[in-house]
């Protein structure tokens, strides 16, 4: 124990900074995983929300004819949809706007056709 001459102390601190050195890596990639979830929820429900507001502008076109806006509120956040058509196609330029609880936005635009309600030119902006 005496001819040790400095050899159990450095060992110790070295052995102690590669463990805690681990620790905070595995503490920094927990942070990163669930900081990705976190934005991967929102990414789902700004889809679920993007979604349903097609699925109401279908439904509700007809009776809506003369507002060029509307806008859905559901659990998730709040969805603005802007038309304009052209009086000569039946082509309607439609613009969705959806914001989510948390602030976080998402924007379409699309082309929908009335006589086969069908979806065309789908640009997404986020």
């Amino acid at each position: 124990m005496k001819n040790e001459k400095g050899f159990s102390l450095p060992v110790t601190i070295v052995f102690s900074l590669i463990i805690i050195s681990f620790f905070m890596h595995q503490t920094n990639l927990l942070l990163l995983e669930k900081r990705f979830y976190a934005e991967s929820e929102e990414i789902v429900a700004l889809d679920i929300l993007m979604h349903n507001a097609i699925l109401d502008f279908k439904s509700t076109l007809n009776s809506f004819e003369a507002k060029k806006e509307m806008v859905f509120q559901y659990e998730d956040g709040t969805v603005a949809v802007f038309h304009s058509s052209n009086s000569i196609s039946e082509i309607l330029e439609v613009t969705v706007k959806c914001t989510t609880v948390k602030n976080r936005k998402y924007e379409i635009q699309f082309e929908y056709n009335q006589a086969t309600n069908q979806i065309m030119n789908w640009k997404e902006m986020r």
